[in-house]
């Protein structure tokens, strides 16, 4: 199997050049163990303007396989954080890939949303001064609230398809976030597989309960409150109805993502719907309960 990477190649449909350079990927395979499971390992590296990423593919994938992106997150995935999600979801994505004995994970690098470490430690220092989640704390310090694209992905998943022996017509991608989906479903059929993790401390809990408002599968509630669970209170409903609005106006398009350049008059608009999402996430202690099933 020959993959590209390291020469300018304009890329068709995507208005923007990919580094390549002809390799054979079967010169990257070898041996790779993890918990006990030993498989095979291949590995490509791309590039897409400003973005890069590696992708790994554990053992022989086809169609249906597990995927998993994941952008980079130093605090979460190397250092371990407990206020984000980031490293116990990659721990689970690879888990479920090793059990099913291959997939691919797209390993995206997109630090801090997309706006890099720097602004990422100004947000969580903004946070803690002012109890901002972090899609709030980036608005005020003029940053997008969420500056990712998966286009990488859906570029690696197109190179892979073209050389297999069967295009993959359809995957199981390991995500709670929509636009994942969206950016992978031209082409192919994708079945989405909930991430949920429990919530550590406190701050993690609001960070899932903020990316819930923003779009992403609601996990169940006996996930979001460590040491507790259960339905909330009936003084509770008030909020929970505003949450359910406010998600989904994002899911149809009524708050849509704001553009890379925003016009002030729409960066200000941003500002003030994140400062809403603040305001309901200290009146709502737990995200929409039931709302999607629970994972067997």
């Amino acid at each position: 199997m020959r993959v590209a990477a390291r020469i300018g190649v304009p890329l068709n449909g995507f208005g923007g050049m990919l580094d390549t350079a002809e390799i054979n990927l079967e010169d990257t395979r070898h041996m790779y163990s993890r918990k006990g499971i030993r498989l095979p390992l291949r590995v490509m590296e791309l590039a897409y303007g400003d973005d890069f990423a590696e992708v790994l593919i554990f053992g022989e994938i086809a169609a249906g396989c597990l995927v998993r992106i994941h952008s980079r997150c130093l605090f979460g995935d190397v250092i371990g954080t407990d206020d984000c999600d980031c490293g116990p979801q990659l721990d689970k994505a690879l888990d479920k890939i090793f059990d099913n004995g291959g997939g691919v994970l797209i390993y995206l690098h997109q630090e801090g949303r997309g706006a890099g470490l720097i602004a990422k430690a100004r947000g969580l220092r903004l946070s803690e001064a002012v109890d901002y989640d972090t899609f709030t704390a980036y608005c005020a310090l003029g940053y997008p609230p969420d500056n990712r694209s998966y286009i990488l992905a859906a570029i690696a998943l197109d190179k892979l398809s073209a050389y297999l022996p069967q295009p993959l017509a359809a995957i199981g991608l390991l995500t709670n976030n929509p636009e994942k989906e969206a950016a992978l479903a031209t082409g192919r059929r994708v079945t989405v597989i909930p991430l949920w993790t429990r919530a550590r401390t406190e701050r993690e809990r609001r960070y899932l309960a903020a990316k819930v408002r923003r779009g992403h599968l609601n996990p169940p509630p006996e996930l979001t409150e460590p040491g507790s669970g259960g339905r909330p209170g009936l003084q509770l409903l008030g909020p929970l109805a505003l949450a359910t609005v406010l998600v989904a106006g994002t899911h149809y398009g009524l708050r849509p993502r704001p553009a890379r350049a925003e016009h002030p008059t729409a960066k200000a608009a941003e500002r003030m719907r994140a400062l809403l999402d603040s305001a309901v996430d200290l009146l709502t202690p737990l995200p929409l309960p039931e709302a999607f099933p629970t994972p067997a």
